[in-house]
Parts: C-alpha cells; sequence; structure tokens
C-alpha cells in the first residue's frame, strides 16, 4: 500500500511475479504510472492522471481507480482486461489483447467524459461515459461483439466490429458518427428524453450493418435536415 500528499511527485513503480497479489496506491495530486505482469489494483488520485500497462492479463478490483480530473489508461498486453469501476471527469482509455470485460455485474464499469476502448476480440462494458470509440486495435474491426450499456445520452464517434453491435442508453440520445458491424446491430434508446441521431459531421453513411438494424427509441430517429444514414 502506497500514498502520497505531495503535489508534484509521480508514483512510478514496476511490480512483478504478483499473479495472485494486489496492490494499492493513492496520491492526493501527483500522476500515477503502474506497470505489472498480472494483479489485481485499487488506485486513487485526486487529479492527477493513472497509467497501468501490464504484461498480462489485469483486473480491476471491485473497489476502484479513481481520479476526479485526470485520464485513465489500463492497458493489457498480454491477456485480457477485466473492469471493476474507473472514474474520472477527464477521458479513459482501456486497451487488451485478447478482451475487454467487466467483473463486477451490472454495477457501472466506466464512468468518464470519454472511452476509448480497443480489444481484438470482443468488449463488454457497462458505462456512463457522453462519448465512446469502440474497436480492435487501431480501430480495426474486433472479431466479436461489442456491448455497450451507457447511463445517459451517448455519442458514438468510431464502433467496428466483426459481430454484433449492441448499444443501449437508459436516457437521453445515442448520437453517431460512424457505426460499422458485420453481424446485426441494435440500438435501444427508450428512456426518458430517448432518441437515435446523427453526428452531422458529414459521414455519408452513420450505420453499416451486415447483418439486421433494429433501431428502439421513445423518440425520434434523425430529423428532416439530418436523416440518419443506415446501409
Amino acid at each position: 500500500e502506497l500514498r502520497n500528499a505531495g503535489a508534484e511527485t509521480l508514483f512510478k513503480i514496476v511490480i512483478r511475479n504478483m499473479d495472485s497479489s494486489s496492490l494499492t496506491a493513492e496520491s492526493s495530486s501527483g500522476n500515477i504510472q503502474i506497470s505489472s505482469n498480472g494483479s489485481q489494483v485499487d488506485v486513487k488520485s485526486a487529479s492527477g492522471n493513472i497509467a497501468l500497462p501490464s504484461s498480462g492479463s489485469m483486473v480491476i478490483s471491485n473497489t476502484t481507480v479513481v481520479s476526479t480530473s485526470g485520464d485513465i489508461s489500463l492497458e493489457s498486453t498480454g491477456g485480457s482486461l477485466q473492469m471493476g469501476v474507473a472514474s474520472t471527469g477527464g477521458s479513459v482509455r482501456l486497451h487488451a489483447a485478447t478482451e475487454i470485460g467487466g467483473s463486477n455485474g451490472a454495477a457501472v464499469d466506466v464512468v468518464a467524459s470519454a472511452l476509448t476502448a480497443e480489444a481484438p476480440n470482443s468488449i463488454t462494458l457497462d458505462t456512463a461515459v457522453s462519448g465512446a470509440n469502440l474497436s480492435g486495435p487501431a480501430g480495426a474491426p474486433t472479431t466479436g461483439n461489442i456491448t455497450l450499456n451507457n447511463s445517459g445520452s451517448l455519442t458514438l464517434g468510431t464502433v467496428n466490429a466483426s459481430g454484433d453491435v449492441r448499444v443501449t442508453t437508459s436516457t437521453g440520445v445515442i448520437t453517431l458518427g460512424r457505426v460499422v458491424s458485420d453481424g446485426a446491430t441494435t440500438l435501444t434508446a427508450i428512456g426518458s428524453g430517448g432518441g437515435i441521431a446523427d453526428d452531422g459531421n458529414g459521414q455519408t453513411v452513420s450505420l453499416m450493418t451486415g447483418g439486421a438494424a433494429t433501431l428502439t427509441t421513445s423518440g425520434t430517429i434523425g430529423t428532416v435536415n439530418d436523416p440518419l444514414s443506415v446501409n
């Protein structure tokens, strides 16, 4: 367990041989960077950035990785990334060598202004984010499904999957940048203020799907001046 109250201190820690152990690190304002070959982590920073790269699979404990305003980066270069809770007023980036999933049941995995998640196999998350980009590495398609259950309005920048895409918001509008799926695509926004809209950024096609497209909302789909383009 490591704690820091200094404003300028950077935690930079390399963890080895911790496959069955856990680490707690806390900083009041400094950045935290931890490198691990596979461990459970509980990290808190009052305002700094948090970076957790791992050469093995990473399991974020059912407690939290928290930064009040900094960015959070969680990366597993040798396995899967199983989320507990990552929460920040900034952005969250998740990267895994296999898949990204949640380890805390139906509880929210990511709270952030923006989310970028990349994994070659599949992505399954419960979130409370304003924007999301979801794909394989470097924007390539995942081989499996992408599933996102979000609380509040959501803008999908780039979503790319060879499998199915399923995105649900509990309230608010789903706004599409470019969503591509070789399988079926299901977009659901049936809560208060629901709707499905185009982001208005000039994409020729907002939704490309190889299978069925099911769009369900309590409000409108597209507008007269900016209709939703589906292929």
